[in-house]
């Protein structure tokens, strides 16, 4: 697959992406729903938050998480340098409860819009009371290179977390 053929495909999973996060409903009760479509941002509070770099100390960004009182939820937000507009950046966000499965594990996430330029959000997750919650988020490259004569994909990861749980 050429080059273009594999941006398009990136390209057409973002406008997919976006498409199903404008028909999630703004009722923050329910599972996996954007914080910033419904009120929880207005009472966000700062839990945790830790940079994202690789071995080698490169710098792909900040992970925070944040707590809602009024609508008892978590979710994580990345900032990174690495932009919405950058076709070939992948921003992945891993939030669930701490004693249970993953509830909220899809890779590549991409909501950002004119509130969160070069920012990113997982839904929020349901964290009644003093809930322990983990989460994890990593910024990866995707790089194609010709090979002979066919295309070679390949990810690079620019930096990420390693699993936390917060209580």
């Amino acid at each position: 697959m050429s080059a273009t053929g594999l941006r398009f495909l990136t390209a057409a999973f973002v406008t997919a992406a976006l498409l199903a996060s404008a028909a999630i409903s703004a009722s923050a009760d329910q599972p996996l729903q954007d914080p910033w479509v419904s009120d929880c941002v207005k009472d966000k509070k700062d839990i945790h938050h830790q940079k994202m770099t690789r071995e080698d100390k490169l710098d792909a960004g900040t992970v925070t998480l944040f707590y809602s009182a009024h609508c008892r939820t978590n979710w994580i937000e990345v900032h990174s340098n690495y932009g919405v507009d950058n076709k070939d950046i992948g921003v992945q966000l891993y939030i669930g409860l701490a004693d249970s499965p993953w509830t909220n594990d899809r890779a590549d996430y991409r909501y950002g819009d004119s509130r969160l330029l070069n920012d990113f959000r997982s839904m929020m997750i349901p964290a009644p009371d003093h809930t322990c919650v983990k989460y994890s988020a990593s910024v990866t490259k995707f790089i194609a290179y010709p090979e002979g004569d066919h295309w070679v994909s390949d990810v690079q990861e620019l930096g990420g977390t390693p699993e936390t749980e917060i209580c």
